[in-house]
């Protein structure tokens, strides 16, 4: 069922199952089949019970659909379990779908087109990934408040009981929380794109409060009450509706930052954040409401819920942080810069290594991107396991060769004559001169070729205008851009379809499998510096700048690795990867991580104008640290 490379991988993971190893495993290389037949090995020689995590329920299907399919692993023995929040309960949906609600937020076409796929599914396992993946919100922020209506509410049963449970990270997580540490010794945990572990932690620690979800319940819970017949006390719930409503829209115009994909929410907006929260928590009408809404619980529908959910959660944030951010952070939704007030509180990262590394006793650990560097020094070892929590850990780390035959991927590094980089965030930038996208839309429109292309840029608003421009000069081609009132995975749908151009942001870089002639060209106009307006990127800069900054270049190196990876899925695939960001000349240090990484993807062609011309002076032989100093302002503007 293995070929000769997959059995050597599932033997050098079964005899360091004690040894909590992490493998870093080329894209490719069939990880699925190869845990799969690990936990089948673990199951007839040792006789535990083996909990396969992954990273989304979409993979956790696919693992699922493999073993039974391909290994034959009887239904019995094998189980998917994720949760029952993250099913979607079809009756709910019904009602909301006849009632024309769920038109409110979501484009009727794309609703029409979900009734399409229910029907060919079982109505007990549609997951909200799938109605996501579907529907096209008209503001994506609506999101999170559909899916708190539609999921189940059931429980999930007895934990990971089967033979195989295929998980996600968040449920496995979540649910070790509450397991005995005695009972470890039963399970062997193996664990898909483990990279992400430690932003998983982090949602799981976080109290959220999101105003906006709070306003659109108050709207839908005036509609409610106005339709229902009268009762005592119908009017004083109106009255308190209406004060609210008044006074979330306020909060969202003052405190809303539109521009939120590049700037970061200072200690000063934070804590001004809170005092407005603080007052609308303990105004008298929210605080009365809570108390009627309470009461008549069975009178209402989820709104109410949710309403008193946001409330208890924005309780929890002001009074258990006071004017201490250690543990809370600010941020924004990337579709009309809402306000998102989070707290935590334990770190993530230490919260993770007790919950979890310290009580596993088997374990093994896989992703295509674990270090920075393939080749990684013992700093950037160290790096990559405590980002997901194995402190003062001293694990090893096992690399793979790519399988794939890296001559099929041609690799152009940028040209030092193109235009600067202007970019499309600042207040001064001329939508209707600017030289730098000009140039950026013709050269890729002369080096796509026709084929299948992805446009990795700097946030939602660059990919807009730059698919704009690419419409008014090639109006013949196809050509599609990521869209703030729809999920990744829904434009990719489309792109799939169609084909052209896909002007692409960050989140496109991870997840993606588009084989062969569905993606074979991919520009990355801007270096994956990470955007650091999170809990994670406080305390860093708080804590040691130094470590803030080489943390910055890691990450991005990372999101590098992933971004590359795209293109080449099978043996078979072949294209062109081009690298604009002339940041890449910035220093000799940098210059030699990003090649040593693109040497691993494809084979590199420099451009003649790209050659260093050091002997002239045209590279300044400066320190990480201080190219990460002078590069620090725009780095955070990404």
């Amino acid at each position: 069922m293995l070929i000769n490379n997959q059995n050597e991988i599932v033997e050098e993971m079964f005899v360091s199952l004690k040894e909590k190893k992490l493998f870093n495993i080329p894209t490719g290389t069939g990880k699925t089949y190869i845990f799969i037949a690990l936990a089948m090995k673990i199951i007839e020689r040792l006789g535990k019970k083996v909990i396969i995590s992954t990273s989304t329920n979409q993979l956790t299907k696919e693992f699922h659909n493999v073993a039974k399919e391909h290994f034959k692993v009887p239904a019995e023995d094998i189980k998917i379990q994720i949760g029952k929040s993250n099913y979607l309960d079809h009756s709910q949906y019904l009602f909301y779908r006849q009632s024309g609600e769920l038109e409110e937020f979501i484009t009727n076409e794309s609703l029409e087109a979900f009734d399409k796929l229910a029907k060919e599914l079982d109505k007990e396992q549609i997951f909200l990934y799938d109605f996501n993946q579907v529907v096209e919100y008209k503001d994506i922020a609506s999101e999170q408040h559909i899916n708190e209506l539609l999921m189940k509410k059931s429980s999930n049963g007895d934990l990971f009981e089967s033979q195989i449970t295929f998980t996600n990270h968040f449920f496995l997580v979540s649910s070790f929380k509450n397991l005995k540490k005695d009972i470890f010794d039963d399970y062997v945990v193996l664990m898909d794109e483990t990279h992400i572990i430690g932003e998983v932690a982090q949602v799981i620690l976080s109290k959220d409060f999101s105003v906006f979800s709070v306003k659109i319940a108050l709207n839908r819970l005036s509609k409610e009450v106005s339709q229902m017949e009268d009762f005592i006390g119908k009017e004083a719930i109106k009255k308190n509706i209406r004060t609210l409503i008044a006074a979330t829209n306020k909060i969202i115009l003052k405190h809303s930052n539109v521009n939120s994909l590049d700037r970061t929410a200072d200690e000063n907006k934070t804590l001004s954040y809170i005092e407005k929260t603080k007052e609308f928590a303990e105004n008298k009408a929210t605080q009365t409401l809570k108390k009627q809404l309470s009461k008549r619980e069975k009178m209402f529908s989820r709104e109410a819920k949710i309403f008193i959910k946001e409330i208890s959660n924005i309780e929890s944030i002001v009074y258990s942080s006071g004017k201490d951010l250690k543990y809370v952070n600010l941020s924004y939704t990337p579709s009309r810069g809402y306000p998102l007030l989070s707290s935590f509180s334990e770190n993530p990262l230490g919260f993770l290594n007790r919950i979890l590394w310290q009580r596993l006793q088997y374990f093994v650990g896989v992703s295509a991107t674990i270090c920075p560097s393939f080749q990684p020094t013992e700093k950037e070892k160290r790096y990559a396991l405590a980002r997901i929590g194995l402190l003062g850990e001293s694990k090893e780390i096992v690399f793979y060769e790519k399988f794939f035959p890296k001559e099929k991927i041609a690799i152009y590094t940028p040209n030092k004559d193109a235009p600067d980089y202007t970019s499309v965030y600042d207040d001064s930038f001329d939508e209707e001169n600017s030289v730098y996208h000009q140039y950026i839309v013709n050269l890729i429109h002369k080096k796509h070729n026709n084929k299948n292309t992805i446009v990795f840029c700097s946030g939602y608003k660059e990919a807009e205008y730059l698919a704009s421009i690419y419409k008014k000069l090639f109006d013949d081609e196809k050509v599609h851009h990521a869209n703030k009132s729809q999920t990744s995975s829904h434009t990719l749908i489309e792109f799939k379809k169609s084909g052209g151009v896909l002007f692409a942001t960050r989140d496109y870089g991870t997840g993606v499998t588009l084989k062969g002639e569905l993606l074979e060209n991919i520009f990355i106009l801007r270096l994956p510096y990470p955007i650091t307006n999170n809990y994670k990127w406080e305390m860093l800069r708080k804590q040691n700048m130094n470590t803030f900054l080489s943390s910055i270049k890691n990450e991005m190196l990372i999101t590098l690795m992933q971004w590359l990876g795209r293109l080449q899925r099978t043996a078979e695939d072949e294209g062109s990867i081009y690298l604009m960001d002339k940041r890449y000349f910035s220093s000799p240090q940098l210059k030699k991580k990003i090649d040593d990484i693109l040497k691993y993807y494809g084979d590199i062609k420099i451009d003649s104008k790209a050659k260093s011309k050091s002997k002239e002076g045209n590279i300044i032989k400066t320190s990480e640290r201080e190219c990460a100093i002078s590069e620090l302002d725009s780095l955070l503007g990404l």
